[in-house]
């Protein structure tokens, strides 16, 4: 039952002191821009993959 009570204790003052940074308005735009800025690298990686393996299998002698 300790156990449980100490769990609980440390789980609670964690979610409660975890959301405790604050950042500017000039910082958190940076950061989503980054996160815009990746998202997009990673959607033209996947689109040039899907084109590329499109590509090969309708090229008979790469299929092979």
């Amino acid at each position: 039952m300790k156990q449980i009570i100490k769990f609980f204790f440390i789980f609670i003052s964690g979610i409660a002191f975890s959301q405790d940074l604050k950042y500017s308005e000039k910082e958190l735009q940076q950061k989503l821009d980054s996160i815009k800025a990746e998202a997009n690298l990673l959607f033209s990686h996947e689109n040039a993959s899907w084109n590329a393996g499109d590509l090969a299998n309708s090229n008979p002698k790469i299929r092979e």
